[in-house]
């Protein structure tokens, strides 16, 4: 995946709207908040991303694509990330290698 930052910005979003979080809060209170929401809620930052590949038609009249197929990508292009607050980060590697 090339790019998951709105995937986390909606995430942290989502949080903030949780927990209650305004703009006027001082930062003491945004982590209180933050803190008492996460508690409550311990997979609010949680998910999976699927590889995906997809394939596409081209109608020539229109010059428009069309969505074919969908397939699962067993491409060494899969990870996951797991860490947190003095943990650090935590990178597995998963992939597929098909014998010939």
């Amino acid at each position: 995946y090339s790019n998951i930052s709105r995937l986390i910005s909606y995430m942290r979003q989502q949080r903030d709207a949780g927990a209650g979080v305004i703009s006027t809060d001082s930062e003491a209170e945004k982590a209180t908040k933050r803190s008492t929401w996460e508690a409550s809620n311990p997979n609010w930052n949680k998910f999976v991303l699927i590889p995906v590949a997809t394939e596409y038609s081209l109608n020539v009249s229109t010059q428009a694509q069309t969505l074919r197929r969908i397939r699962h990508n067993m491409q060494l292009n899969s990870v996951k990330l797991d860490g947190g607050a003095g943990t650090g980060l935590e990178l597995n590697v998963m992939y597929s290698k098909f014998k010939n």
